[in-house]
């Protein structure tokens, strides 16, 4: 039986909807899932600085990495009291040297931690998106989450409005 025959008799006895189905309660009452069947990609490993002063520039972090390779995302993040990198390389290895030659180092007056971690990937959110977007071409909502771009007003309109300010005045 396929899992759209049976959750139509499920939805037939136990008076679900359809919607509550797909949003995962399949799994719960023991009807499989057709998205839990894909096959879901590793948790990329990445390599965080953690404690880095202000001061320390986005340059530094980066040159004191590339001592050993070139790595293939960075991203920084700047908080009250101190910021974060991130970054991940082709070769695992490369992060185990790094965190074993700048853990604990002093930097600006400040300790920096050096850890790897793994990062769960996101669920590709594009078919949810696409969805949407049909559903507000079909509404007639065509084009209306863009802003429309305020111009500024031309030399007539702008003449207009000093002369009538000056009548009225």
């Amino acid at each position: 039986m396929s899992v759209d025959n049976a959750l139509d008799n499920i939805v037939d006895e136990k008076k679900y909807r359809r919607r509550d189905l797909r949003n995962s309660l399949a799994s719960r009452i023991g009807v499989e899932d057709r998205l839990s069947n894909r096959p879901r990609d590793p948790p990329k490993k990445r390599l965080r600085f953690v404690n880095v002063p202000l001061d320390v520039s986005d340059f530094t972090l980066e040159d004191m990495v590339k001592e050993f390779a070139n790595p293939i995302y960075c991203n920084f993040y700047d908080y009250k009291d101190s910021r974060s990198a991130v970054f991940e390389f082709e070769d695992p290895s490369v992060m185990e040297r790094v965190v074993e030659k700048f853990n604990g180092t002093t930097l600006n007056d400040g300790t920096i931690t050096v850890e790897i971690f793994e990062q769960e990937r996101r669920p590709d959110r594009r078919r949810h998106n696409q969805r949407e977007s049909r559903r507000g071409m079909a509404r007639g909502n065509r084009g209306s989450h863009y802003k429309r771009q305020n111009r500024p007003p031309t030399e007539e309109q702008l003449n207009a409005e000093l002369e009538s300010y000056m009548k009225n005045s």
